[in-house]
């Protein structure tokens, strides 16, 4: 492998390939080295977020009407 002597802040493909499978691509090389495609993760992690910020928006609703009188 052609590595570099940068340190490199990254997710584990095997990690990833269990949730999004579609977004790790194996190499044909005799390790079957895998790499993520983060560009494939970022329309899941966008809609992850909108469903994070409907729950917090639903529980300050919630908090709201339970505090008052």
């Amino acid at each position: 492998m052609n590595l570099d002597d940068n340190n490199h802040i990254g997710l584990l493909a095997q990690d990833v390939e269990q949730i999004i499978p579609q977004a790790v691509v194996t190499a044909e090389d005799e390790n079957e080295t895998k790499s993520v495609a983060y560009t494939d993760i970022v329309p899941v992690l966008i809609e992850a977020i909108k469903e994070l910020k409907a729950d917090v928006d639903e529980l300050k609703k919630n908090i709201g009407t339970q505090s008052q009188p």
